[in-house]
């Protein structure tokens, strides 16, 4: 249309106006073509003899299309797979949503040191320095817990259970209670709400 009005103008005053618009929202030819793509998605397509000459030939490939499409793809494929895995089901009772960005988001706090952050990360994957993956990697013969001689010192144990720390687990607890949550696995390492008090409980 540029070329167009250009070849035009020898002849005449046309002018052509290019204007920058921060969005497309209430402008009529934005709305316009809105309405005419929802007719071609039901169906409803222009003449091939109406369309403009370099409409009715096939159109150039995007290459920049076809890498968005390429990625998404790749990335379905990785979170399918990963939901599958054994570590997927784990963190999947914890957040639904997993792989998000929700638990970037959570670990991401100013506040949070590098170190607590992955701490918390270790114990969502269950690969906490606890008794009982210790003994699955083989360093240590028993997965009993040294501080209340528990038979078995997990994730759960050492968060919820153990009555070693009880003492140390009353500010969590009184969290939970403040903002009317239940205590649970679910909401220690996927609520942000729980995230600094759990730093300073581990």
């Amino acid at each position: 249309m540029a070329e167009h009005l250009k070849k035009k103008r020898q002849k005449s005053k046309a002018g052509l106006t290019i204007c920058w618009t921060a969005g497309h929202k209430g402008l009529v030819g934005n709305e316009l073509a809105d309405k005419e793509a929802k007719e071609v998605v039901k169906g409803h397509t222009s003449e091939t003899e109406l369309l403009p000459l370099y409409l009715r030939k096939m159109l150039l490939i995007n290459p920049s299309v076809i890498k968005a499409a390429h990625n998404a793809k790749l990335k379905k494929e990785w979170q399918d797979s990963w939901k599958e895995s054994e570590r997927g089901i784990v963190l999947a009772r914890i957040n639904e949503s997993t792989p998000s960005g929700r638990f970037l988001e959570t670990i991401s706090n100013p506040k949070l040191p590098r170190e607590e952050a992955s701490s918390i990360t270790q114990l969502r994957l269950k690969h906490f320095l606890l008794n009982s993956y210790l003994k699955q990697i083989w360093k240590v013969n028993n997965a009993q817990c040294l501080a209340c001689r528990a038979d078995d010192e997990n994730t759960e144990h050492f968060l919820l259970r153990c009555p070693s720390y009880a003492y140390k687990r009353w500010n969590l607890a009184r969290l939970a209670i403040k903002k009317q949550k239940p205590l649970t696995i679910k909401a220690l390492l996927g609520d942000k709400d729980f995230v600094l008090l759990l730093a300073t409980y581990i």
